[in-house]
């Protein structure tokens, strides 16, 4: 892990924040899963999870980011918005 993603600390306020948001969108939204991803060294993984019933990712979950074919990587590698509109029917 580089030193930057060493260094970085979230305090407890901004993540409670963040569970916040990140459960009522997939409550508005109505999918399984609302993540927040945070790039660490090579790796990508779960930093915050919504608690909607069927999650099957946990917090500390984590993939080699490069090749992975996660959406987090194609958005990182392009900087653009990535909008699928069914995941289950997207090759």
């Amino acid at each position: 892990m580089g030193t930057e993603a060493a260094s970085l600390l979230i305090d407890a306020e901004t993540i409670s924040g963040w569970q916040t948001i990140v459960d009522l969108m997939a409550e508005i939204l109505g999918v399984p899963a609302g993540l927040i991803m945070r790039v660490a060294g090579d790796d990508i993984e779960v930093f915050v999870r919504s608690h909607t019933e069927g999650n099957p990712y946990h917090v500390g979950d984590k993939e080699r980011l490069l090749g992975s074919g996660l959406y987090c990587e194609h958005v990182i590698k392009t900087r653009a918005p990535l909008h699928v509109a069914d995941a289950l029917a997207d090759a």
